[in-house]
């Protein structure tokens, strides 16, 4: 049986300890977690996926929505984004990512279709609304401050 820390309990968890998590790092950097996305996102068999930045923030985008794959019993989806689950697809002790863009960006967000999340932090500007592609109609996007 797979434990998933309750909401609260897993980012404090990952920052509580960010080497254990971040493969021995003590500081996050953009490209730690793109790069730790984007593998979640190729493991959950997503077939094509971008990566734009546009201004500050960092955003990778597909054709589905791959956070939501291999994940069960959550009340929302957005809870995948608090929670430490494991990643068995990832390797031995690996989990999701996205608790750890909730954990060290200071903005989050998800965009699917026409519907926006905020994660973390505020609302992004209206300029990363317009620039986002459209052909892929899911996207996740954080930025570090």
């Amino acid at each position: 049986m797979m434990k998933i820390f309750k909401t609260e309990d897993g980012v404090k968890q990952v920052l509580k300890n960010p080497q254990m998590y971040l493969g021995g790092v003590s500081k996050a950097t953009a490209e730690i977690l793109l790069s730790a996305m984007f593998s979640d996102a190729i493991l959950l068999n997503e077939k094509k996926i971008l990566y734009s930045q546009i201004e500050e923030w960092h955003v990778l985008s597909g054709l589905t929505n791959w956070t939501e794959r291999n994940v069960f019993n959550l009340k929302s989806p957005l809870e995948i984004f608090q929670r430490i689950i494991p990643f068995p697809e990832g390797g031995v002790n690996s989990i999701r990512s996205e608790v750890l863009l909730t954990a060290f960006a200071s903005q989050v967000f998800v965009r699917y279709d026409t519907q926006w999340y905020i994660v973390k932090g505020n609302e992004p500007e209206k300029t990363i609304h317009t620039q986002l592609p459209l052909d892929f109609p899911f996207s996740v996007g954080f930025r570090m401050d």
